[in-house]
């Protein structure tokens, strides 16, 4: 029998054709596999993270270690997504947090889309060095349905963040918005604004200038202007704060002020009128005017809710001393003087 017959087929079993066919699929399946060894891109792989721990601070820098790392990937503490990711190398990633709170984390490693390796429970956030503590923060309760308003009472909780100490009124809803130097309030429809007094449990930590803060449990420092978001009834309810307050009653004072004497507005003064500076809650300062002023005296009583300190009385974030300047606010006035009288401190508390 010849090689090849008259019909092309090799030992008269199998096409020519069909052979040199299956000759050169069989000759490109190594040659394939090769192109894609040689020209894949290898899957990035997360191996260390350092520091393995770190104390609670407002921001967590953290260096990543691992193979194959890209440009524009993200890194994740558990759900927590970075907020910076600073390649340097295919082996090295710089990553930033904030705002987040104790506990043992995982590390996650993810491109575009999806997940692409992880490190279980490889970062630690350990509590601060100061216990937890608690501090009054006078403000807002915003975004509140009118079917709701019944629910926020003396004594709610926000779990693990805030408890209701005193309700206002409810009003009309507002947005406060910084443009500047200054804040803008934006009427909101359909829900209503209800001012309160919370002791929000906070933990004492330093800030960037050395200065201890009070950072509460939902993230942000406390303190006036800041929105906190609480786990409210039905989600996440922003508390808008305007002051903050120890976490003790306040001592009724009487303190008296001589009003400057080209001050146009002592004519207005009354007997029971409220100091409300620019924070608009009952809650925030409350100085009421005791004995007004005459036209001659100038003088002026105020009943003032004050904290005493080593330093002396508190009140709405100053100190009330003799000679110290002193402002009234009132929603249709504003009285500017100089302290002349202020009560002595408890000798409990007064400075050693």
């Amino acid at each position: 029998m010849s090689l090849v017959d008259d019909h092309g087929r090799v030992f008269g079993r199998f096409n020519l054709l069909d052979l040199a066919l299956a000759s050169l699929l069989l000759g490109l399946v190594p040659l394939g596999y090769g192109a894609y060894v040689l020209f894949r891109v290898p899957p990035p792989q997360l191996t260390s993270v350092e520091p393995a721990t770190l104390q609670l601070d407002r921001e967590m820098r953290l260096t990543v270690h691992g193979t194959n790392l890209r440009p524009y990937m993200r890194v994740s503490l558990g759900d927590n997504q970075t907020r910076v990711f600073l390649f340097k190398d295919t082996t090295t990633a710089e990553v930033t947090f904030a705002d987040i709170p104790p506990g043992q984390y995982d590390v996650v490693l993810y491109d575009f889309a999806q997940e692409q390796s992880r490190l279980p429970k490889a970062f630690t956030i350990a509590p601060p060095a100061l216990p937890a503590t608690t501090v009054h923060a006078a403000g807002f309760l915003t975004g509140i349905k009118k079917s709701q308003v019944a629910t926020y009472k003396v004594g709610y909780d926000f779990p693990t963040a805030a408890q209701i100490l005193a309700v206002g009124t409810p009003a009309d809803d507002l947005a406060r918005i910084v443009t500047g130097d200054h804040s803008v309030e934006i009427p909101v429809d359909q829900t209503v604004r209800v001012p309160v007094l919370l002791r929000v449990i906070c933990a004492v930590q330093q800030n960037s200038a050395g200065l201890g803060e009070c950072r509460s449990t939902t993230g942000p420092a406390v303190g006036p202007g800041v929105y906190l978001t609480l786990p409210g009834y039905e989600g996440r309810i922003p508390f808008l704060i305007t002051d903050v307050q120890p976490p003790v009653a306040p001592t009724m004072i009487e303190v008296k002020v001589r009003l400057a004497p080209d001050e146009d507005a002592v004519a207005l003064a009354k007997v029971g009128d409220l100091d409300l500076d620019a924070s608009q809650s009952a809650f925030a300062a409350g100085a009421t005017v005791a004995v007004a002023p005459t036209a001659t005296g100038r003088v002026i009583t105020l009943k003032v809710p004050a904290f005493p300190s080593l330093t002396g009385w508190q009140y709405g974030g100053q100190l009330l001393r003799v000679g110290a300047g002193m402002n009234f606010f009132n929603p249709r006035y504003v009285l500017t003087g100089t302290i002349t009288s202020v009560p002595e401190l408890p000798k409990a508390t007064a400075t050693p």
